[in-house]
């Protein structure tokens, strides 16, 4: 996983831990049918975890084809990108007795700092 600072990937929402953010990526892979090997929840060689349950149509292995697939994925993203592409997340840092700041510019992790 990078981190925040590292990439230019689309921000559809933001989290206080990495544990909420994975707790909510496993129920979005529940909820849409996706593949927790694809989401980067199950390192395996071959398929994941949830399509020996039947629960993952087969992205993982070469059974569905990406197209299809990603039809899922433009669901989410459209359902849960940020309404204001262009934002300020503001939160206490209870450790440092600041105030931190991140800011999303068009749709994307820009910049964080502290007051």
């Amino acid at each position: 996983m990078k981190k925040t600072s590292e990439t230019n990937d689309i921000c559809i929402k933001p989290f206080n831990s990495k544990k909420s953010a994975t707790q909510y990526l496993f129920g979005l892979v529940h909820d849409y049918t996706l593949c927790q090997k694809k989401s980067g929840l199950y390192q395996s060689a071959g398929a994941c975890f949830l399509f020996g349950l039947n629960e993952c149509l087969g992205a993982c292995c070469g059974n569905e084809s990406p197209e299809n697939y990603n039809i899922r994925v433009d669901k989410i993203l459209r359902k849960y990108s940020l309404i204001y592409k262009n934002i300020l997340i503001v939160f206490e840092d209870k450790l440092l007795n600041k105030i931190a700041v991140v800011a999303v510019y068009n749709g994307y992790y820009f910049s964080y700092g502290s007051i």
